[in-house]
């Protein structure tokens, strides 16, 4: 069973977004670029995601992303018939890029956009890669992200307790800030992120398994499908630097990189991200 969030012409060049957690950034900003540039976005709503859960779920011995990736594939091969487009969107990148790698007879091009490998540096001076790098020393078994996830959920019950969250983590990006308190894009943001959050414990936790714990990012050099990065300039998640070290592995590697956003850049700079992806669908 898929659901889907479709935006814009339906006789558009489709892009398939593989979302993350904060993925309502994307529709909430995205349809005048999108009819602009006459782009179909496809937002297939993942495994682990916007469903009734449980502490029982905590429990659950499927993971989240590769039942996406199977979902996906069996999508793909029978209502598709032709290679499409895909999106990998923040978290949500190492699920594309695992069914690109795959099924490179499924996907045209893999966008990796505003990914975040969660570098993790206990000494750093940024918040992120000290809050990444607690994640990476605590870590001891697999269920742990679950468990950490629905502690999460529980403290962040309400836009207040949100707001001091994502306040911290991107406190050294002003243009995250300023997406999610709604003075760029489509205004605050912390109500949905608490629903999101609320109904996604075991999708997010599974997302951020794969990235601290997954291997996935030693296959990019042998990726079968063209490859380009769309990042923010100030993303306080993964720098630059973190984007260039990934994309030494695959020098044909295409970099964007769109001055003044950070890590919610399809808030903030919708009009420069779907201006991207027009030039890309048009190689």
């Amino acid at each position: 069973r898929l659901r889907f969030f479709v935006l814009c012409p339906i006789s558009g060049r489709t892009v398939l977004m593989v979302h993350g957690f904060m993925f309502a950034f994307a529709p909430l900003n995205a349809a005048k670029y999108l009819e602009t540039h006459n782009i179909r976005l496809m937002i297939p709503v993942r495994a682990g995601y916007l469903d009734e859960q449980t502490a029982t779920d905590l429990f659950r011995n499927e993971d989240a992303g590769e039942q996406t990736i199977e979902e996906l594939t069996l999508y793909l091969d029978h209502c598709w018939g032709k290679p499409i487009t895909l999106m990998g969107e923040m978290l949500g990148n190492p699920v594309a890029f695992h069914l690109a790698k795959r099924r490179p007879d499924l996907v045209d091009r893999l966008i990796v956009l505003c990914i975040n490998t969660a570098p993790g540096d206990a000494k750093s001076e940024s918040f992120a890669r000290r809050y990444h790098g607690g994640l990476r020393q605590l870590v001891s078994r697999p269920t742990f992200f679950r468990f950490l996830a629905w502690q999460f959920r529980s403290f962040n019950r309400s836009a207040k307790t949100m707001r001091t969250s994502i306040t911290r983590i991107a406190r050294e990006c002003p243009a995250d800030i300023a997406a999610a308190e709604g003075e760029k894009g489509s205004g605050p943001a912390y109500d949905w992120m608490v629903d999101v959050l609320r109904a996604s414990p075991v999708g997010i936790a599974d997302d951020y398994r794969a990235v601290v714990l997954g291997k996935w990012a030693d296959g990019l050099s042998s990726l079968d499908v063209p490859l380009d990065f769309i990042h923010g300039e100030q993303c306080s998640m993964t720098s630059l630097d973190d984007v260039r070290a990934l994309m030494a592995q695959n020098p044909d590697a295409g970099l964007h990189v769109i001055k003044g956003a950070g890590h919610f850049a399809t808030a903030t700079h919708p009009e420069e991200v779907w201006g991207i992806t027009n030039t890309l669908l048009r190689l």
